[in-house]
């Protein structure tokens, strides 16, 4: 699926997206502006107990079970007449107190054909005129009967502004009826800047869960439909550039683990494993795309790693992320997987995020995992950074498989 308006060309989450390792900033917080899970008092299409308004008939809010969670999401189909097709924020809200804006969102299509898609707007005339944040394109971001988590977030432009007049607008893009998307969990919040820090605020997208307000639900339970294994493939450019207009991705580190020699060759990787309870191996059936993955297992003595093997600089970036695919089989309860962060050449390490079985993964799935890091008294951008995955269990038979994983960073300008 396809990061943010910035918006990053990253395929957005296509089964499962947890929480973030870390907050967008030490100097500031997240304030909820609206937040809308549909389930409305009245009938289906009580749109006065949400912060939003239809178009036309061609947004509608339904019982169905294309929902994320409750019983009720927001379906728009059609888009022949796109202002027909389309909701929007009924009232104006005052976002002149923000440095950055965040929309969190999940999505299902049903039926979408090639070069339809759906659109998020912004506007900042009461809804008079519209621009385009974001646009995904069926094929491109996403496919159908697939469960989507998107994370936008939203930067200040001549002509993108924040003032006390803003609205957001969701637009379909197709031509049928049959063209369905399903929207829920619309959460619209601002990032306030600490004062000490006026640059703190991230200037990137996470396609992960908030750390802070607005606290929205679900927490990190997968949907039972979401069984199937993705059928899109990440953009062949690891260094997803955002569509921000202040700064770039630059990539630092990418591998797909396609390795020439046999399969436990890490030294055509930017990797390098601790023990052989880190290997480089063929299994179709749990590799992401090509032929072969990173499986960690075990964990019970430690040695379940696999880390850089040199150093990268990273003085430069203001934000680090990291991208990757996972999958696992056979773990069980509180057993977890991590991604950890060392400034000093790998002598000790720091927690960025773990991914607990149960929590926020489950056995036979393919997840995708976007991770912002910012600076902080523990987290050193300097010319001595490396990053390592290691595995927390105690058998040969808890596999954690890892593929696709890009390391880069962002230069504001």
């Amino acid at each position: 699926m396809k990061l943010l308006f910035f918006i990053a060309a990253l395929p957005s989450v296509v089964i499962h997206s947890s929480l973030p390792s870390v907050s967008p900033s030490r100097n500031g917080i997240w304030s909820n502006i609206t937040y809308d899970d549909f389930e409305t008092i009245e009938d289906n299409d009580d749109w006065n107990s949400t912060n939003f308004q239809k178009g036309g008939d061609d947004a509608q809010i339904v019982g169905t079970k294309h929902h994320v969670k409750g019983k009720k999401a927001v379906r728009i189909r059609n888009g022949a007449n796109p202002d027909e097709a389309s909701f929007y924020h009924s009232s104006d809200h005052d976002v002149t107190l923000f440095s950055t804006l965040r929309v969190h969102f999940f999505f299902k299509a049903l039926r979408f054909e090639d070069n339809k898609n759906f659109s998020l707007e912004y506007s900042s005339d009461s809804g008079v005129t519209w621009n385009d944040i974001k646009i995904w394109t069926f094929r491109v971001d996403f496919f159908n009967n697939n469960y989507y988590e998107e994370t936008v977030l939203i930067k200040e432009s001549s002509s993108i502004l924040f003032n006390d007049k803003v609205r957001l607008r969701f637009t379909c893009g197709g031509n049928r009826n049959l063209d369905n998307i399903y929207i829920d969990e619309v959460a619209f919040s601002g990032y306030v800047v600490d004062s000490v820090s006026p640059s703190a605020a991230p200037s990137v997208i996470a396609t992960s869960f908030p750390t802070e307000e607005p606290t929205v639900e679900p927490t990190h339970e997968p949907i039972e439909e979401l069984t199937v294994e993705p059928t899109h493939e990440p953009t062949n450019d690891p260094t997803y550039e955002p569509t921000a207009r202040n700064g770039v991705w630059s990539n630092i580190t990418y591998d797909n683990f396609e390795t020439p020699q046999d399969n436990d060759d890490w030294n055509s990787t930017n990797f390098q494993k601790v023990s052989n309870n880190a290997q480089i191996v063929s299994v179709t059936p749990h590799v992401y795309k090509g032929e072969k993955a990173a499986r960690i297992r075990n964990g019970e003595n430690s040695d379940a790693s696999f880390y850089h093997s040199s150093d990268h600089d990273v003085t430069s970036f203001s934000t680090l992320r990291v991208h990757f695919w996972f999958k696992a089989l056979r773990f069980e309860t509180d057993e977890s997987f991590s991604l950890e962060y060392s400034s000093d050449s790998g002598v000790t390490w720091n927690d960025i995020k773990t991914w607990t079985f149960g929590v926020d993964f489950f056995n036979y799935k393919y997840y995708e995992e976007t991770v912002l890091i910012t600076r902080s008294s523990s987290i050193e951008f300097n010319d001595k950074a490396r990053l390592r995955f290691s595995c927390h269990a105690n058998r040969n038979l808890d596999n954690i498989y890892i593929d696709e994983v890009a390391f880069s960073g962002y230069l504001a300008i």
